[in-house]
């Protein structure tokens, strides 16, 4: 009887949960340097279809529309994804995103960049004017957030978003070539 040859893993699809502020796009640019992740992102996505918007749920869902089917598209195609420029703060934005990975053949996982509202809101203020494509970044955000967001699931990998961005790095990029079946 022949033996077939271990399949491939297949494309990860990675959702970064985070207040606005913890950290999530500087990971997301350091994934894709280290990685070569492909960045889909929410917040540039909604400012390319509503340049005039201000960040609106109804311009928010339309995005996270596109969001998924980028992510479908990607991961179809072999490309590792990173999901940037949305909290994920509803559990079933997440669920949503793990199911069109699953169908394109991708691994849905999350890494939640977990920060307190304070460090959070000390970042939207310290870079309010950085050239983020979100209309609604500002002081204020993080702690609006937080009060409207829910726990991520138990098989999402928390990290300490306390810590300095190359040590989050390493860590996170530890645990996705673990969660590809790879030895890091």
């Amino acid at each position: 009887m022949p033996v077939s040859a271990p399949r491939p893993p297949g494309p990860l699809a990675v959702a970064l949960i985070g207040l606005p502020g913890a950290g999530k796009s500087t990971l997301a640019r350091a994934l894709a340097g280290r990685l070569g992740l492909a960045i889909v992102d929410r917040d540039l996505i909604r400012a390319q279809r509503f340049p005039d918007g201000e960040a609106s749920a109804r311009e928010k869902s339309v995005a996270f529309a596109t969001v998924l089917g980028e992510v479908q598209r990607l991961c179809r195609s072999g490309q590792d994804v990173a999901v940037d420029g949305m909290p994920f703060s509803r559990a079933d934005e997440l669920l949503r995103l793990v199911a069109v990975a699953e169908a394109a053949g991708a691994q849905g996982v999350g890494l939640w960049l977990d920060c307190p509202v304070a460090l959070a809101e000390q970042r939207l203020a310290a870079g309010v004017d950085d050239g983020h494509p979100a209309p609604d970044r500002r002081p204020g955000l993080a702690r609006a957030v937080a009060g409207r967001f829910e726990p991520p699931p138990p098989w999402v990998r928390r990290l300490d978003a306390t810590y300095p961005a190359a040590t989050l790095l390493e860590e996170a990029v530890a645990w996705l070539e673990a969660a590809r079946g790879r030895r890091a």
